[in-house]
C-alpha cells in the first residue's frame, strides 16, 4: 500500500490556485489529477480533507475549503432565489434591453454575484435554490411576451 505524504491546507490551496490559473476554474472533487503533481488527484484530496487524513484537519471538502479561504461560492451553498426577485430582475432586464431574458442572456443585472440567466432557468427547471421544480424562464413571462418574436 502506498504511503501518501502529509499535507497542509496551504499546499492544497496553492494547488487550487495553480489549477485556477491554468484552467480559469476552481477545482472540484471531479477535476482529475492535480496539475504539477501526478501522484495527487482532487478526489483523493477531497477525501483527505473530509476524513482528516494526511495531516489535514477533517470536516472539509475541496469546495468548502475554497469557499472559506478564497470566497469561491459552491452552488450547493448559494443563497435561495425567489420568484419575486427573478421577476424584478427580469423587469430590469427588459427595461434595459427591450426583451425578456432567456437562458442565454448572460449575467443577471442586480442579482447575486455571478448569477446568470442560464443558472436561474436551471434552478427553475430542477427546483434548486429554494425554487419549486418544473418551471422555466419562458413560463415566467406574460403569454404576450412568450409569443413575441425574439
Amino acid at each position: 500500500m502506498e504511503v501518501l505524504p502529509r499535507l497542509t491546507l496551504d499546499q492544497v490551496l496553492a494547488w487550487a490556485d495553480a489549477h485556477h490559473a491554468a484552467t480559469g476554474r476552481w477545482p472540484t472533487r471531479k477535476s482529475g489529477r492535480v496539475i504539477g503533481n501526478d501522484r495527487e488527484s482532487w478526489a483523493r484530496l477531497d477525501d483527505a480533507l473530509s476524513r482528516g487524513n494526511r495531516g489535514l484537519p477533517g470536516g472539509l471538502s475541496v469546495s468548502r475549503l475554497l469557499m472559506t479561504r478564497h470566497g469561491r461560492r459552491d452552488q450547493r451553498f448559494r443563497e435561495p432565489l425567489s420568484i419575486d426577485a427573478i421577476l424584478a430582475w427580469a423587469d430590469a432586464h427588459r427595461a434595459a434591453t427591450g426583451v425578456w431574458p432567456s437562458a442565454d442572456s448572460g449575467t443577471v443585472r442586480g442579482g447575486p454575484e455571478e448569477l446568470t440567466w442560464e443558472a436561474v432557468d436551471a434552478a427553475l427547471m430542477k427546483g434548486r435554490r429554494g425554487l419549486p421544480e418544473g418551471s422555466s424562464l419562458y413560463n415566467c413571462w406574460p403569454s404576450t411576451a412568450r409569443n413575441a418574436p425574439r
